[in-house]
């Protein structure tokens, strides 16, 4: 039984999220299509309505977004047709008095919330509207605080008067948007398929689909085969289940972490690091610290990580550090090396590249050459880096500053043709 009452009050808690979303995605609404989109009864429909009449996005005036014959619901309507279905209810359900009590944390939760006087107030007023008797205070507390419970075991947690809080939901739930941009939001986490982020955008996807989405639900599987993303993924995605989320909780909670790294000639060694930031770059994560044993900052490829431990060694976040000032000067995410000035030639074939995409912050076009030809000056450090994207133009560019750097790719394409020979 106390099954089947959580699973109905899951149910009013879930279509109430569902319609308030819908509705505030729309400036206006024909009836019918509201109730065949959302496919609820008018009566829910009525009900979720009475309950949003306070914000001002979806009710002004005591007009709401919803139309019927071209003429807008009007409040006066919602309450005929409610009141004229509860003539004979002396009281409210205890269903639907948590779904009150929902809609009333969900419309006070970014005002701060509300203290107990105020819930006090709701319960009052649902009994009056319900021709219930009236219940002494200590009644409609002990009425409170179950229904509290009721809706945290579904998995809506309420933060409690304490430390200066009030009585507000912890909201897990996504901001209201526009409809075109939760569709963005939505198509945007296809982006982490087989990543790191592959078991969290996956459980968004899912949440937005039941709750945000509903009247997207049948598109969204013909959006997962019409959208794909192309580029380096994990074979095994599950194997990092909760590296990430470790190592967050580390820069979160300032405590240093012990991992396992693997290096790619398959040796491992044993670190310990207090986190300072992470990196993605181009869809593979880093990890940035303070390494106390070399005392000197380290970056570590999260994929390598092969196991990781929160330590209970806490640490003060240096004042001084900047990621991005410590990463300004940096080809990509390592920092290791002294500032270089680099010069490069680009041939006319992929030199309009370069005036629509910035590679690093420092890059200059310095000269537009009459055959199409373009200099273009860098001012990095992470050498290593840039000459591997320096070998991926192929022909295409010429290295002309540092001397260094040149012979470095020179002696690369030597072994290169030795080995294609």
């Amino acid at each position: 039984m106390a099954q089947n009452q959580q699973s109905r009050i899951m149910y009013v808690a879930s279509q109430a999220v569902a319609v308030h979303q819908y509705l505030i995605a729309r400036e206006r609404v024909d009836e019918e299509v509201a109730l065949a989109e959302l496919g609820i009864s008018r009566s829910d429909l009525y009900r979720q309505l009475h309950n949003l009449k306070d914000r001002p996005e979806i009710c002004k005036k005591g007009r709401f977004n919803v139309f019927r014959n071209d003429k807008r619901l009007t409040d006066k309507q919602l309450d005929e047709a409610i009141n004229s279905g509860n003539r004979h209810s002396k009281g409210p359900h205890p269903i639907e008095r948590v779904l009150y009590l929902y809609q009333y944390l969900q419309n006070h939760t970014h005002s701060g919330g509300v203290d107990l006087t105020d819930l006090m107030s709701l319960y009052r007023h649902v009994i009056w509207e319900s021709e219930g008797q009236p219940a002494a205070d200590d009644a409609l507390k002990r009425m409170i605080y179950r229904d509290i419970k009721e809706l945290e075991k579904i998995h809506i947690p309420i933060t409690r008067p304490a430390n200066g809080q009030r009585y507000a939901l912890i909201n897990t739930f996504l901001p209201k948007m526009k409809q075109e941009h939760n569709i963005l939001m939505y198509v945007s986490t296809l982006l982490f398929k087989d990543t790191l982020l592959d078991e969290s955008t996956s459980c968004v996807r899912d949440q937005m689909e039941k709750v945000c989405h509903s009247h997207l639900a049948r598109n969204t599987a013909n959006l997962q085969k019409r959208v794909r993303v192309v580029g380096d993924t994990l074979i095994n995605p599950g194997s990092f289940c909760g590296v990430l989320e470790t190592l967050i909780n580390g820069l979160v909670e300032q405590k240093a972490l012990q991992f396992q790294y693997l290096k790619l000639d398959g040796s491992s060694m044993r670190r310990t690091l207090e986190p300072l930031g992470l990196i993605c770059k181009r869809g593979v994560w880093y990890l940035v610290g303070m390494d106390r044993k070399h005392n000197k900052y380290k970056t570590f490829r999260i994929d390598q990580i092969a196991s990781v431990k929160l330590l209970q060694q806490t640490y003060n976040y240096p004042e001084y550090f900047n990621l991005d000032t410590y990463l300004n000067n940096s080809w990509g995410v390592f920092n290791d090396d002294e500032l270089t000035k680099v010069i490069i030639r680009f041939k006319p074939e992929v030199a309009e590249r370069l005036k629509i995409v910035r590679y690093q912050d420092s890059q200059v076009i310095q000269e537009i050459q009459p055959d199409g030809s373009i200099i273009v000056e860098y001012k990095v450090s992470g050498l290593i880096e840039m000459k591997s994207w320096i070998m991926q133009w192929g022909d295409a560019v010429e290295v002309i500053s540092p001397q260094s750097l040149r012979g470095q790719i020179r002696e690369q394409a030597k072994k290169m043709l030795a080995l294609y020979k």
